[in-house]
């Protein structure tokens, strides 16, 4: 079954960015995004994921979406990302 976001690809550029994550587009579907230690592609119309092995990849993950997708891989680098917005408010 599949599910689909409805998301375009300029919201998940813009998400990436915003978070400052590295990421290139591998192809009109499909984003490679690094964590600093392994290598994922997103699929931005279905939300799957998957981590890259050796090239290849293994198996698919689901997410609602690349703020879902962002928050389980990236969560130490959004959370610094809050604070520092959130600090810059209060000053």
């Amino acid at each position: 079954m599949k599910r689909y976001t409805n998301e375009t690809n300029i919201d998940v550029e813009k998400y990436l960015t915003s978070i400052q994550v590295r990421f290139y587009k591998v192809t009109s579907n499909l984003y490679r995004v690094y964590n600093g230690r392994y290598t994922y592609g997103y699929i931005p119309t279905t939300g799957r994921w998957f981590r890259y092995y050796t090239g290849k990849q293994i198996k698919h993950y689901r997410s609602s979406g690349v703020k879902d997708f962002a928050t389980y891989l990236f969560a130490n680098i959004i959370n610094n990302y809050y604070m520092n917005v959130s600090e810059y408010n209060n000053n």
